[in-house]
């Protein structure tokens, strides 16, 4: 490649520029924020109480999944959180939604009354 040639960039890498993704991550932190009913400093805060837990984690799983940026570019939006936390509460996210699936057709097709009628 001559060394006046653009790089084009490889179809499997994000073309957005890092300041685009860390502002995609602060808004997908906001979003969260305000479903969960909490606020962006506690979700990128120290805190571990459930709620927020449980917040953080679907933010990350979220910025893992729609901005395409690295564990640690999300770690730095969350705090400067080490990369091995961001794995951490991705992981945990998944289990819970595979929990779910499989509770899911459980409860949601339960019958509200038995096929059969029973005679009292």
């Amino acid at each position: 490649m001559s060394p006046n040639a653009t790089r084009v960039p490889a179809s499997n890498q994000d073309p957005a520029p890092p300041r685009a993704r860390y502002d995609a991550i602060a808004k997908i932190i906001a979003e969260v924020a305000q479903a969960a009913g909490l606020t962006v400093p506690m979700i990128t805060g120290d805190r571990r109480s459930r709620p927020i837990v449980l917040a953080r984690h679907l933010a990350y799983w979220r910025a893992a999944r729609e901005t395409g940026a690295s564990l640690t570019a999300i770690g730095r939006a969350f705090g400067d959180r080490d990369h091995t936390t961001i794995m951490h509460g991705i992981r945990m996210h998944e289990e819970r939604l595979y929990e779910e699936r499989i509770r899911a057709p459980k409860s949601l097709y339960a019958p509200m009354r038995p096929l059969i009628p029973v005679k009292r």
